[in-house]
């Protein structure tokens, strides 16, 4: 059984939850099983004054509006057409912040992970 976080632990500032989140779990409920990965590399994007987080400058647009409200939600995006982004929006609201997770180790589901 995991421990399921709540959202107060993803009100801290980016830097603090990139760490934090390092070694977590991230699981994937399914009707064949749990996918796991456990979180082992981060990248903090530290808001409106980061000039490479998508909240730089403080304009909402429609891709990045998950990123102007309370912490602890999934801001996906598309990268050069490849690949997809998964970032967990962090701090108070008002701070636009989020952790990108950059990598991660399979712990259960392997065989399922790679047939999708």
């Amino acid at each position: 059984m995991y421990k399921i976080t709540d959202r107060t632990f993803f009100r801290q500032d980016a830097k603090t939850l990139a760490k934090d989140l390092l070694g977590c779990l991230l699981v994937h409920e399914t009707g064949g099983g749990a996918l796991t990965v456990r979180i082992t590399e981060t990248e903090a994007y530290m808001g409106t004054e980061d000039l490479a987080s998508h909240s730089r400058g403080g304009r909402i647009t429609g891709r990045n509006r998950i990123m102007f409200g309370d912490a602890g939600y999934v801001y996906m995006f598309l990268i050069y057409g490849l690949h997809h982004c998964f970032n967990i929006t962090a701090n108070e609201p008002g701070r636009h912040e989020a952790v990108l997770i950059r990598a991660g180790e399979p712990v259960s589901g392997v065989d399922r992970m790679r047939l999708n």
